[in-house]
């Protein structure tokens, strides 16, 4: 996920929760101006949380917190304060979730490591700290080392809002979608790529590959393909009153796979509202 104070591309992995709780993506707006989207986190096999017998879907995490109403900011603008709220927080797999208050500029991450991180706390576009972005990988700060598609995402979030102050709008969600399907000139075909799982720390956006069946790292669809099923742009107008909600599903069967792409989607969604 990609962000600046009032832009979220968010290139998303969806896979079945049903299939495993280690995986799947939420991504959710509400009318008074709370976002929140929730990824799993890749940690090394002894940073894992233990999982109980009963794991909670990380489904619920941004569902706590966007169907709240009257919700005070301060009572859940830390991973102790949201536990206090939703205690089913400590038995939720892996996950890393970026969350706010968009009418009131007001942005954490919070992680299954139960850290919490202050995020997009700047709006001059000269400063690193008014862009973010946030993956699979646990959050890190300017001049920590990070994944190369963070370190690429970055980048070209930033040159996007730099190169385009004056765009139109459906010409600006376009080069959003760019950003979200920026692809390495990695060998998609080669056997040692696919039998690895640095695919997800290289790439953006991934086209559908068919990974061994031993390889974990979660499938998009009932044949076993892994890849980019669906991205979304999030646009909150600069005066925080007006947010605009585009979806592309990328592909959403197996028959499909091999006959779609960012610029041939299977379907787009478009929503527009005003904010409470």
């Amino acid at each position: 996920m990609l962000a600046r104070r009032w832009i979220y591309p968010l290139p998303l992995r969806c896979t079945p929760e049903h299939r495993a709780h280690k995986f799947g993506t939420w991504c959710g707006i509400n009318k008074d101006g709370r976002v929140g989207t929730v990824l799993n986190l890749k940690l090394d096999q002894g940073a894992q949380r233990g999982h109980p017998l009963h794991l909670s879907s990380r489904g619920k995490v941004p569902t706590a917190f966007l169907s709240q109403h009257d919700l005070d900011w301060e009572q859940w603008n830390s991973y102790n304060k949201f536990a206090n709220q939703f205690s089913e927080l400590d038995n939720t797999g892996d996950f890393n979730f970026f969350y706010g208050d968009c009418k009131n500029g007001q942005y954490k991450i919070i992680d299954s490591l139960r850290q919490t991180h202050d995020v997009l706390t700047n709006n001059e576009s000269q400063d690193d700290s008014s862009y973010m972005v946030v993956s699979n990988d646990v959050y890190r700060y300017q001049g920590e080392e990070t994944w190369p598609k963070v370190q690429l995402a970055k980048k070209n979030l930033r040159k996007l809002i730099e190169d385009n102050v004056n765009e139109d709008q459906d010409s600006f969600i376009s080069k959003c979608f760019q950003v979200a399907s920026t692809s390495p000139g990695l060998d998609w075909q080669s056997e040692e790529l696919l039998k690895s799982s640095d695919v997800t720390k290289q790439s953006i956006f991934v086209p559908p590959l068919k990974f061994p069946p031993d390889l974990n790292l979660g499938t998009t669809t009932h044949a076993g393909f892994y890849g980019t099923r669906s991205q979304i742009v999030l646009l909150v107008s600069k005066d925080r009153q007006k947010v605009t909600f585009v979806e592309r599903v990328l592909h959403n069967s197996d028959e499909q796979v091999s006959q779609r792409s960012p610029d041939h989607p299977a379907e787009q969604l478009k929503f527009q509202f005003d904010l409470n």
